[in-house]
């Protein structure tokens, strides 16, 4: 398990949660941008902060890279991310730590020998990764935990690409509810809400309060990390076998 924030939430399965009206009053009206060529590098990827709404077109072997940092205000909050393509069109989306890596200087061979090849670094994994296809226009991401930083959106085309709009947009307002260490005694989880902490050790237990007479119900346990951080969980019992 590693260190960093922790979203967890115990219901019914039945209880779904905000519907969607909520989210439709969060999304309302984010900045719009515009993409302008050229910015298929990651030193001129067009950057902006928070709320976005980005509207482009990427066609062939066309690329789009935005420079997206998110403040201490933005941290508060889950995001959602929403990828939509024109009618028939075909685009991806990426997201990673945002850097500019420098150019590998060429090797040098004398007469007679053979220049090292350069080591090549391995691609980074994207933290975040999404298509939309004609078969599927419209793809969601919601209720992401994201770190504060600078990330570098990539957006290129599939099928021969098309246009799209990416909406990324606050939901809730997040409140810590606790640090947890190895030595915490927190608080007992109880069902029908979300709690949020922040581990400060690489593992960490929680005390599930349930009451006698809902033994019989079935319940839906979720867990989330912020972007980019694995996490294991399991339940135990009174004996901390695993269940």
């Amino acid at each position: 398990m590693a260190m960093g924030r922790v979203l967890a939430g115990v219901a019914l399965l039945f209880w779904c949660g905000p519907g969607l009206p909520g989210l439709q009053q969060v999304q309302a009206f984010p900045r719009l941008t515009l993409e302008q060529e050229s910015n298929d590098t990651p030193d001129t990827a067009h950057a902006f902060r928070g709320e976005a709404r980005l509207i482009g077109e990427v066609w062939g072997e066309d690329l789009d890279l935005f420079r997206w940092r998110l403040d201490d205000d933005d941290v508060d909050h889950l995001w959602r991310v929403e990828l939509l393509v024109d009618d028939g069109a075909g685009v991806s989306l990426e997201v990673e730590p945002f850097s500019i890596q420098p150019k590998a200087q060429a090797g040098i061979a004398t007469f007679g020998s053979v220049a090292e090849p350069e080591s090549l670094e391995p691609a980074p994994v994207p933290l975040l990764a999404l298509s939309a296809f004609p078969q599927h226009p419209l793809v969601v991401e919601e209720g992401l935990l994201i770190p504060g930083g600078d990330y570098l959106i990539r957006l290129a085309g599939q099928e021969g690409g098309g246009a799209y709009q990416l909406v990324l947009s606050r939901e809730a307002p997040l409140t810590l509810h606790e640090r947890l260490s190895g030595d915490s005694e927190p608080q007992a989880v109880l069902p029908g809400r979300d709690w949020l902490y922040h581990l400060d050790g690489a593992e960490a237990s929680l005390p599930l309060a349930l009451e006698e007479e809902s033994e019989d119900l079935l319940w839906a346990v979720t867990a989330s990390s912020e972007l980019g951080s694995p996490l294991d969980i399991w339940l135990t019992d009174a004996e901390g076998e695993r269940v």
